[in-house]
């Protein structure tokens, strides 16, 4: 359709997706009408449908967009660089952070404010993801584990989805970089001196 393309359309659809992330962080999903977004947007009700079926569609597509975005940022990484004999955090896992701080107020609102286990889930498996992709990786500079790659994979992504989920909860105490190298230091090294 040609209409994805056109300005209006992609500005409304903007300030649709503005307003009910601003509804979002006030009050709950439930309590949120159609009426109410389009109030915010300053649009008629009309408008909406156009665009989106009901405010379920429009909370998908501003995960999804979100997700997407963040995976394209991820990409952008080198995906050869040896993070383990340099000692540093992955580039990977920077802009991983620093996308969530960049976006803080909609990763704040989906997974706090809203707590919507449908986002959680994908967030979960977003940073499953890309935890395997990293020790991949390091496996490939053949850098070894001492337990199972499936077990290793499962605990630093479990690890890092609740630093993450602290990090936010704290409203980012360290910079992205910080909490990066913090992490991967512990994860390194231990948690022991």
């Amino acid at each position: 359709m040609e209409e994805r393309n056109d300005p209006r359309v992609l500005r409304s659809q903007k300030w649709i997706k503005e307003a009910f992330l601003k509804l979002l962080s006030e009050k709950h999903l439930d309590d949120i009408t159609v009426q109410d977004i389009m109030n915010e947007a300053q649009m008629n009700r009309a408008t909406f449908y156009r665009h989106f079926h009901d405010k379920e569609m429009l909370l998908e597509v501003i995960s999804d967009e979100l997700l997407e975005n963040w995976r394209k940022r991820m990409e952008s990484c080198d995906p050869h660089y040896d993070f383990v004999s340099a000692k540093l955090p992955h580039p990977r896992f920077v802009t991983l952070l620093e996308f969530i701080h960049q976006e803080k107020k909609v990763f704040s609102t989906l997974l706090y404010k809203q707590n919507l286990p449908a986002f959680r889930l994908k967030f979960d498996h977003f940073i499953k993801k890309s935890t395997h992709t990293t020790l991949s990786i390091a496996f490939a500079y053949n850098h070894t584990v001492k337990f199972s790659r499936d077990i290793t994979q499962t605990f630093i992504a479990s690890s890092i989805t609740g630093t993450i989920l602290w990090w936010i909860e704290e409203n980012f105490p360290w910079t992205s970089y910080e909490l990066a190298a913090y992490v991967t230091e512990m994860i390194d090294y231990g948690i022991f001196d």
